[in-house]
């Protein structure tokens, strides 16, 4: 389907402003000629004629063609409010996975708006999926997150390396040590974190190193 264009509205405009097709093209900065044959083309589109155009006479405007610039001058005005909207008026989103947001929201919000002062700035919390969700949608402009399932989807800067971590109780025969491999759990009960893109990435991992961990229970918050 072809629409009828911005430019195509505003040689409407012209013309009923100015009567005349030799003054609209002037004005719209057109030749007559092709300001008379897209006057045209958008009266075949519509099926109605928008001016009465007379040798030697001004142009005059049907019914129709009243209704039609009323229209064309709302849209004209709803495309110039579009163009000179504040972007202030627009705040842009840091969003943060929920786990890490208490060490790190607030210290990036800091440090933008001290070096953004004019700029309205908000920040969200949220998980994996959320937060994958919102930039997509264009709802978050950056987020800060462990490179979980995002891979391919995002450009991606690493801010800093983060090792996994496993909680074991205080009196476990590994808790003593410095450093876990993940086959160490492999006659472990394990309790995962429940979280799409979290359990898949270790799902992942787990069929990558060919471990079958006894996976005991699923948690919303570790």
């Amino acid at each position: 389907m072809l629409y009828i264009t911005l430019r195509q509205y505003e040689y409407l405009v012209g013309v009923a402003d100015t009567k005349s097709l030799t003054r609209a093209a002037q004005k719209l900065h057109v030749s007559q000629p092709s300001l008379s044959v897209a006057i045209t083309r958008v009266e075949r589109r519509l099926g109605q004629p928008i001016f009465l155009r007379g040798k030697g006479a001004a142009i005059e405007i049907t019914p129709f063609g009243h209704r039609v610039l009323a229209k064309a001058r709302e849209v004209l005005e709803l495309a110039t409010r579009i163009e000179k909207e504040d972007a202030s008026a627009t705040p842009f989103v840091l969003g943060c996975f929920e786990d890490i947001a208490p060490w790190y929201l607030a210290p990036a919000l800091d440090r933008l708006k001290s070096r953004f002062p004019d700029l309205r700035i908000e920040g969200r919390e949220g998980r994996f999926s959320d937060i994958a969700d919102a930039l997509t949608t264009g709802r978050m402009d950056v987020a800060i997150s462990y490179d979980v399932g995002f891979a391919g989807k995002f450009k991606r800067r690493r801010l800093r390396q983060v090792s996994p971590v496993a909680f074991l109780s205080t009196d476990h025969p590994l808790a003593t040590e410095t450093r876990l491999e993940l086959t160490d759990l492999i006659d472990r009960s394990v309790i995962l974190f429940r979280e799409g893109q979290s359990e898949g990435f270790m799902n992942e991992l787990f069929e990558r190193m060919q471990i079958a961990p006894d996976i005991c229970s699923r948690v919303a918050s570790l």
